[in-house]
């Protein structure tokens, strides 16, 4: 069986509630004789920081320039692209909300039918109809080719 805490080494939120000591500022004297052991203790720590950071920029650039352009999409597949999900979105937006709200769980949260059929409150049969529809509309489009 555990010992009781003495009142001494319990925080004092029990005699302060709205007092947390972890947020208190701390007035304990600084450790350095004088403001010049300060001021160059403080200069030396800027200037580490200076390098150290040039250091992680200096290598993020280096792993930018390492990365071969064709890993890296062209700005012409990049409007391809956003071209059609803006095709996808006005297909979608015609769409019955259910019919819509299936698909985008079947192809954004990756849900199966029984999943789906459990959020929209449906039959399976439903749900299958509903993500044919779905996917009828977007071959039209030729989203899904």
């Amino acid at each position: 069986m555990a010992t009781p805490q003495s009142p001494l080494s319990l925080p004092c939120r029990r005699s302060n509630p709205g007092h947390f000591p972890e947020h208190s500022v701390s007035l304990k004297r600084i450790k350095y004789p004088s403001a010049t052991a300060f001021s160059d203790n403080r200069g030396r720590c800027l200037i580490a920081n200076y390098y150290r950071r040039r250091k992680i920029e200096e290598n993020y650039l280096e792993y930018v320039s390492s990365i071969p352009e064709t890993t890296m999409p062209s700005i012409e597949s990049k409007f391809a692209v956003f071209e059609q999900l803006e095709k996808l979105e006005i297909t979608l937006d015609k769409l019955p909300s259910r019919v819509k709200k299936a698909f985008l769980l079947a192809q954004l949260q990756g849900l199966r039918y029984n999943e789906i059929t459990d959020q929209l409150q449906v039959s399976s049969s439903s749900v299958k109809q509903y993500l044919q529809q779905a996917h009828n509309k977007c071959k039209k489009i030729q989203i899904f080719t």
